[in-house]
């Protein structure tokens, strides 16, 4: 019997090719085969991947990143590789403050920075390093307690974290509990001079430009605060450098509150200057300051006769504002000077000051002194 195109004659029977009967007793088709080998092909990839690393540390799932329990934690708790480092500046804040970490290793290499706290390792951030092989970032830290940061740089450039990158140095940080800082130094009194301190920052009580109103700073329930307070009836609103105050004037006309005096020589084309003492004198009120000013100097040796000119002195007079006045002497001068009202604003002090005018003369010498008084000179 002759069977046609496509089967077989198998047992006197006609069949179609690629079919094997009465195997296992049932009939088998080929095709089931490659299944089987597909399957065992799949299998044995991930039991490689599982023994030689391809599956191992961390992986990247709906860009969630997970640490395993196996090699990659070992690896964390070992000696750095040398090659890569990391800084954390500062090492010690308060919950909110900013740190900056700092990453270096080669160029354009993709780094991870993680954090323990002592629960595990977890992902803080991760970043590229630039074509310096540097690579920094500034954060908040809100969460209080002791951490140890490391870093993995992808030396290997395979986008993900595994043994064969480059492991940095530890770096250790302690967040503080941030607790109230702010101190009122006068305890909101009008009448003495204060300030508030409150991370580290201060806070002067100022007086206002307009009547006899002190702006007093104060602390309530740890935030600063401030309230206008107007002084009592014939008081003034005194402003200083410890602060703005309400205080009841008592100065006359003439009466001498600061200044300073001195007397010496000058060398060669060495000059000085001299701040006046003011740190009692209180700011503001309807009383006005003034300066008497005596100078005078004379040559200490024969050395002072140049063949241009001989040596002279310029002195120069300023208060809290500007210059105020000033003397070019060509030859030993006395001046007694008057001036009135000059700025005192409670922080800048007045200063008097002599320079030589020539420098060609470097051993010649002057002879000086002077004496200023700082004086009320109307109310």
């Amino acid at each position: 019997m002759k069977c046609k195109t496509g089967y077989k004659q198998i047992e006197g029977k006609c069949v179609k090719k690629g079919i094997m009967s009465k195997v296992f007793g049932k009939t088998f088709n080929y095709s089931w085969i490659f299944w089987i080998i597909g399957i065992l092909l799949l299998i044995g990839v991930f039991w490689y991947g599982g023994t030689e690393g391809w599956f191992k540390g961390i992986f990247n799932q709906n860009n969630t990143y997970f640490i395993s329990e196996g090699d990659i934690n070992n690896f964390l708790a070992g000696t750095a590789s040398g090659d890569c480092t990391l800084d954390l500046s500062p090492n010690s804040i308060y919950a909110g403050d900013m740190i900056t970490g700092t990453l270096t290793d080669g160029k354009n290499t993709r780094c991870y920075l993680l954090a323990n706290s002592g629960s595990g390792w977890q992902l803080v951030y991760e970043g590229i390093t630039d074509a310096n092989g540097i690579y920094t970032e500034t954060r908040n830290i809100d969460t209080v307690g002791n951490f140890i940061f490391r870093a993995i740089c992808d030396r290997n450039h395979n986008n993900q974290m595994d043994t064969l990158d480059c492991l940095t140095n530890q770096e250790n940080l302690i967040v503080h509990e941030k607790t109230s800082d702010c101190v009122d130094s006068d305890g909101n009194n009008r009448d003495t001079p204060g300030h508030v301190t409150s991370e580290g920052l201060f806070y002067y009580d100022k007086c206002l430009d307009f009547g006899q109103t002190v702006t007093e700073y104060t602390c309530e329930g740890g935030i600063v605060t401030s309230h206008n307070i107007e002084c009592d009836y014939g008081d003034v609103c005194m402003q200083t450098r410890s602060g703005g105050y309400c205080m009841t004037r008592d100065y006359d006309v003439g009466d001498v509150v600061g200044g300073g005096s001195a007397s010496g020589s000058l060398v060669g084309d060495d000059g000085f200057t001299a701040e006046m003492d003011l740190s009692n004198v209180a700011v503001g009120g309807d009383c006005h300051l003034g300066a008497k000013i005596h100078t005078e100097w004379n040559y200490g040796n024969d050395k002072c006769g140049g063949i241009m000119s001989p040596q002279g002195l310029e002195w120069i007079f300023a208060d809290s504002e500007n210059v105020k006045w000033n003397a070019v002497d060509t030859s030993p001068q006395v001046h007694n000077i008057d001036l009135c009202p000059l700025v005192w604003d409670g922080v800048k002090n007045w200063k008097l000051s002599a320079y030589p005018m020539t420098s060609y003369l470097p051993e010649c010498l002057l002879n000086y002194n002077y004496l200023v008084e700082i004086y009320v000179c109307e109310c």
